[in-house]
């Protein structure tokens, strides 16, 4: 996956709010800002977006190992815009096309020459 300034974040403790997780970042660079998602599922932590304003302290808050009480957070790189996070393939993303690795589970099926994942 390419490196970028935008950093997603899974795993936030649920008290934490923008200000909080802007603070626990700063460390790796200055940060341009910081969206809480909607959280999906109850008791899993709250994921955020983290726009770095350069790639190199993106880079380096993605390398670093984060635990915040019990609960060690997941980190990766969103790519472009219609790129989806799949939590079912294990937090691996997937491009606009549904692209990307394929799912255990997954069926294919020929649909106008190409594969298509269902």
């Amino acid at each position: 996956m390419a490196s970028s300034r935008h950093l997603w974040v899974g795993g936030l403790p649920e008290e934490m709010d923008e200000a909080a997780i802007k603070d626990y970042f700063s460390k790796y660079g200055k940060i341009e800002g910081v969206k809480i998602l909607p959280q999906r599922y109850p008791n899993i932590g709250l994921a955020a977006f983290i726009d770095f304003f350069d790639v190199k302290g993106a880079i380096e808050a993605k390398e670093a190992k984060h635990k915040i009480g019990n609960t060690e957070l997941r980190t990766n790189f969103k790519t472009k815009a219609g790129d989806k996070f799949d939590r079912r393939e294990g937090g691996k993303w997937r491009d606009s096309q549904g692209e990307g690795e394929k799912h255990e589970s997954a069926k294919s099926e020929k649909s106008r020459g190409r594969d298509r994942y269902i």
